[in-house]
């Protein structure tokens, strides 16, 4: 009878430790499989931020395409102002001379008028 009981106990244990080996491989293959999941997510964070940082790129070129733009549209405006400033003088300069065109024309006329008698031809 010792031997059965033995037998029994011996049989208890293997059960026992079977159980804790099926338990450590449920664990185990959830743990695997929580870690390739967790290896997928890295994976395709890195993507993410890869392309995230060529996003950033982009936007920086544009950024400097747009301040580049800017100084050009600011260089322009100045040249335009200045060009600008150099009709506005040329027309004074010209209204002028078509004042004085003009006070001359009426002295001329006035002129003109004074001597309208008859004209006698030096000889």
């Amino acid at each position: 009878m010792r031997w059965v009981l033995l037998a029994q106990g011996t049989q208890n244990v293997t059960d026992n430790i079977q159980n804790l080996i099926g338990g450590l491989q449920t664990k185990t293959q959830h743990s695997v499989t929580t870690m390739q999941q967790g290896l997928k997510q890295t994976t395709e964070t890195a993507g993410l931020a890869h392309s995230a940082g060529e996003s950033l790129n982009s936007i920086n070129d544009m950024v400097n395409t747009i301040a580049d733009m800017s100084m050009q549209i600011a260089s322009a405006a100045e040249q335009q102002s200045a060009t600008t400033g150099e009709v506005s003088r040329s027309i004074e300069k010209m209204s002028g001379l078509s004042n004085e065109s003009f006070g001359c024309a009426e002295r001329t006329a006035q002129t003109g008028k004074k001597n309208s008698g008859p004209v006698q031809l030096a000889q």
